[in-house]
């Protein structure tokens, strides 16, 4: 299964939330982000039997695989997001 939401702003650059595995594990995750930066990101889910994990990616560059909601809080602090 895959879905993207996506909202598109010209006047703004866009930041890419991907979500890799089970959804599921991640949900408070993926409601910080959508109440934090859904109007100028792009977020997609993708299933990974594998692992799961978030990775965050803003002008080609992207973050290593993010586990936590604190990780994720950490990469916003540090990096512009």
């Amino acid at each position: 299964m895959i879905s993207y939401l996506k909202n598109l702003d010209m006047c703004e650059e866009l930041t890419t939330f991907t979500f890799f595995g089970d959804f599921e594990k991640y949900k408070n995750i993926s409601k910080y982000v959508k109440s934090n930066f859904l109007k100028y990101s792009i977020i997609i889910y993708k299933d990974d039997p594998n692992d799961s994990y978030l990775i965050v990616c803003k002008n080609q560059t992207c973050s290593n695989k993010i586990r936590t909601i604190e990780e994720l809080k950490s990469i916003e602090k540090n990096y512009v997001l």
